[in-house]
This record gives C-alpha cells, structure tokens and sequence, in this order.
C-alpha cells in the first residue's frame, strides 16, 4: 500500500482515495491497479454493507438474552399458539382455497389478521424494553402475498435506536429462525417495526390528565352544590323559625306526662278486675 502512496487510517478514507485517487486507465475504462488492492477494496465495501444492515452489539446481546428468558418463552409460546389461530381464521374466512400448512392460497385480497397481545405487550414494557409491532406477510413466499400479520413483537431497551430497530427485523429474521418451527413464523425479513412515538405518548399521558382533572372538578361540584330551591319555597334555618312561648312546651309535658300516668292506671284497674 505505501509503494502506491495510499496512506489511510480506517477503511472509509482506504476506499475513498482508491477510487478517488487519479490513475492511468485500462480500456475498459478502470484505474490500472493491482489485483490484491481490488480485492481489499471489495472486502471493505461488503464490511460496510454488511455494518449498515445488522444490529449494534449491545442490541445483539439484550435480544439474545430476551429470546433465552424462560418468562418471554412462556408467554411467547402462548402467543403464538393464540395468534395462530387468529391467522388461520383469517386465512380461512379472507382467502380461496385456502392451505394453511402449506401457506398458499388463492384470492386473497385485502386480507389482515391482528395479534396484538396485550399481555405480551404489558410484559415487555415492565421487563424487557418497548412494546412495538410488526407489519408483515407470512406466507410471501409460499403462495399467499396477500394475506398480511400485524403481530406484537417485543425490541429489547438497548435495541431502541433508530438504526437498530432498521435492521432488527432482518437480524432476528437471519439469527431465530431455528426457535420458529411454525411455517407462518419463518419470514420476518421484510416485516416493517412499528413502534409508538415517544411524543405521542406524552401527548397522550397530558391529554389523559387534563381530562381526569375536568372529572374530578365536575364530581366535586356536584357533591358540594347546594341543592336548586322549588319554586315558591324557600329553606330557613332552625334560628330563623317561628319562636314558640316556653309555657307551650311546659304544657305539652304536662300533658304527655298526665296521659302516661292514665294508661297506667286502666292497665292497673284491667289487672285487678281480672
């Protein structure tokens, strides 16, 4: 490299004064170099390439170790047995000669199952990382374009940056695929990560505050309104009540005490008698 005066210190500065660099042409039009410099320039190339279509290594690490929990294999198992049957009805009920074991159908336009899981989703946000979905036709290859998935999928906390969720489909698509045994579940290359905005969550969490406070606001001035007065009536306090004489009370004792004092003695005179 240092005959030809080609310094680099990384492969993106190598590549680009290759290719950059002025030399004498061949016929076909392509800088007269050496074979070996060629064949390092097509390694650093495909390095680079293949560096922009996979995962960090910290992502690579949380989603093996998610895939590996024995709590996301129970609850992934479940979900696929329950998405399967989801998928199938779908198949069944959108498609034409529908084979779900072989995944090919004939007629199927417009056809889109849901697997949203709400306990796989509840799990993933409280252990794991971020609940997202996944847009996707399982049986694209096999005969069955049509039929569409949007099934819930689970992206790892170190897996959250836009270049990761880029190419986590194509990864777990490449690395899993000997743990998805379901013919429906083997392609996931071309399957599209939808994951909720950050914003539109916090505009959620704002509105849904504001409208809990309204509520609050409103039962609590039912509860302390003082009742509508009818009309023609009006509501006066004990103190603001007609005044009776204290002699009046005095002889309404009387006379309830006078009244007592008689029935006991018609019930005395009764025992007698008897």
């Amino acid at each position: 490299m240092k005959d030809h005066g080609v310094l680099f210190t990384s492969a993106d500065k190598w590549t680009s004064s290759f290719f950059l660099t002025p030399r004498r042409r061949t016929h076909s039009g392509l800088p007269r170099r050496p074979l070996h410099q060629w064949v390092c320039a097509l390694f650093f190339s495909l390095g680079k390439l293949a560096h922009a279509q996979t995962t960090s290594a910290q992502c690579r690490t949380a989603l093996d170790g998610m895939v590996r929990d024995p709590n996301y294999v129970l609850a992934h198992t479940r979900f696929t047995d329950w998405c399967r049957i989801i998928l199938e009805n779908e198949m069944a009920n959108c498609c034409t000669d529908g084979d779900f074991a072989r995944g090919t159908s004939e007629g199927c336009t417009d056809c889109s199952a849901v697997c949203v899981h709400q306990h796989m989703d509840s799990m993933c946000n409280s252990y794991f990382g971020k609940a997202c979905a996944v847009l996707r036709a399982p049986f694209a290859n096999s005969g069955a374009p049509g039929l569409k998935l949007r099934e819930s999928f689970c992206v790892p906390e170190d897996c959250t940056t836009a270049a990761d969720r880029e190419a986590l489909m194509r990864w777990y698509h490449t690395s899993y695929r000997a743990i998805r045994t379901n013919n429906w579940q083997l392609d996931y290359n071309d399957g599209v990560l939808e994951c909720p905005s950050a914003v539109a969550t916090a505009i959620l969490a704002v509105f849904v505050t504001i409208l809990g406070i309204v509520l609050l606001v409103w039962i609590m001035i039912i509860l302390f309104k003082a009742p509508p007065k009818e009309r023609g009536k009006s509501t006066i306090t004990q103190a603001e009540g007609p005044e009776y004489p204290a002699n009046t009370a005095a002889g309404f004792d009387s006379d309830l005490r006078r009244t007592a004092e008689g029935a006991d003695t018609l019930s005395s005179t009764r025992v007698g008698a008897s």
